[in-house]
């Protein structure tokens, strides 16, 4: 029988064993320039004692945390296009907390760049659909798929296509970019706008990390109601809809989704707020998470996400057509439309990590 004593160390079938147990601990640090400006997209490597991999923020801080004091590391940063001073720090790991830090020196001559880089890629994507830095198993899951890869250009180009695919068609984008997407189509007939679209996306996104934490879904629903409450109350959208009766309210949103609501769903949402069970923001809502308009409205949703996050503005309206035409031709297959494809390699996009 094993058993604990108090002060007495760990009993064993009988055998004292007082030797300390190594406690968690963390390695930090932060990447910069030689003028002090923060480093992000940095890869740092940790080896020794515990392998692992991380990548700088916007401040260029990284961290990896529970690691086991009384024990060899060796921590090594690596970007494109920069080399660094020291190359890397190694160090017994004897207090709970550990800095390392490194100063970035740009090379000389640029030879690659850094959106090429699997990690680089994957936090990019972060940042771009999601609006916030990588978890660090989601960071480690995605450029995985990637690196898994290794010399095969073919396997690489077509595993950055579907890696970026897939943070379009999480439950986190489409429950935080595409419901606003969702309420604007659903208030004003239209898409949002580019500059409409990032501060509302961030703003329902705020503290949600899909899978991360039993209280996600909360954050997420509570997020959402505030934002609708917050939304019925813009200007824009009182000048739509202020003097209109609760059936006119609910038959102007209804028709500007494109789609076909059943008169019991139509009746039960004009008859929720009558009685006051509903009021505009939770009807708003409800059109807004419709299953069939969710659908059908995806591949426009999905179009006007290139422009927002690859390219980070409006859609040129001859190239939206294009792309949406393309991609309902191929019946929403992005890889056969080659539409992802198209944007990850266009000169417009990877200009943006020269």
């Amino acid at each position: 029988m094993n058993a604990t004593v108090p002060g007495a160390g760990t009993t064993t079938f009988g055998l004292q064993n007082n030797q300390p147990t190594a406690a968690p601990a963390m390695i930090s640090g932060q990447i910069t320039t030689a003028d002090g400006s923060p480093l992000a997209g940095v890869t740092i490597y940790l080896s020794g004692a515990r392998s692992a991999k991380t990548i700088t923020d916007a401040n260029g801080n990284y961290s990896f945390r529970n690691v086991d004091t009384d024990q060899f590391y060796i921590v090594t940063p690596a970007r494109a296009n920069y080399n660094f001073n020291p190359g890397n720090r190694s160090f017994s790991l004897l207090a709970n907390k550990t800095d390392a830090v490194f100063t970035a020196i740009p090379d000389a001559v640029l030879v690659g760049n850094a959106i090429d880089s699997a990690d680089y890629f994957v936090r990019q994507n972060y940042l771009d659909f999601l609006g916030r830095e990588p978890d660090e198993s989601g960071f480690n899951f995605w450029s995985d798929q990637i690196l898994g890869c290794g010399d095969d250009a073919g396997c690489v180009e077509r595993k950055r296509i579907n890696v970026s695919a897939a943070y379009f068609l999480s439950i986190e984008f489409q429950n935080t970019g595409g419901l606003v997407d969702s309420l604007y189509r659903v208030s004003f007939g239209r898409r949002p706008l580019y500059a409409e679209f990032m501060p509302d996306a961030r703003t329902v996104a705020e503290g949600v990390i899909v899978g991360e934490g039993g209280d996600w879904p909360q954050r997420l629903t509570a997020n959402k109601r505030a934002f609708a409450a917050a939304f019925v109350n813009r200007a824009a959208f009182l000048a739509a809809y202020d003097g209109l009766t609760n059936a006119r309210y609910v038959d102007t949103m209804i028709g500007h989704t494109g789609v076909s609501f059943n008169q019991s769903e139509r009746d039960t949402l004009v008859s929720g707020m009558a009685t006051g069970i509903l009021n505009r923001a939770e009807v708003l809502l409800r059109i807004a998470e419709n299953d069939g308009f969710v659908k059908a409205k995806s591949n426009e949703a999905f179009v006007m996400m290139q422009y927002f996050g690859y390219l980070r503005r409006n859609p040129d309206e001859s190239g939206y057509r294009f792309w949406l035409n393309k991609l309902n031709e191929f019946d929403g297959n992005f890889e056969r439309a080659e539409m992802v494809k198209a944007f990850l390699v266009s000169g417009e996009y990877r200009d943006r990590f020269r």
